[in-house]
């Protein structure tokens, strides 16, 4: 998973600064809701939230230093910990 997770990171860090922002975690989520489809299981593990109300919380959860963009170790933490994200990933292996 933590591959996984690293491949992730650098392809949604956009401009390849080593943090992700807002924005490039909104490419993130949105990309895993389209790939959800119209799985009810999937849509109950998102708790029913938009992309954008989903990118907030996941933001919220995975910034610990509280600086507005997240690093590398910060993603991989907090997917880790975040077990909706970490399943949703499993399956998509």
């Amino acid at each position: 998973m933590e591959q996984k997770l690293k491949w992730a990171f650098s392809i949604y860090d956009v401009n390849g600064d080593g943090y992700i922002t807002k924005q490039e975690m909104f490419r993130i989520v949105d990309a895993l809701y389209r790939t959800m489809g119209d799985n009810p299981e999937d849509e109950q593990a998102w708790e029913e939230l938009t992309p954008e109300e989903r990118t907030l919380k996941v933001f919220h959860r995975f910034d610990t230093n509280k600086d507005g963009v997240l690093s590398l170790q910060e993603f991989i933490e907090g997917a880790r910990n975040d077990k909706t994200l970490a399943l949703i990933l499993e399956k998509k292996e």
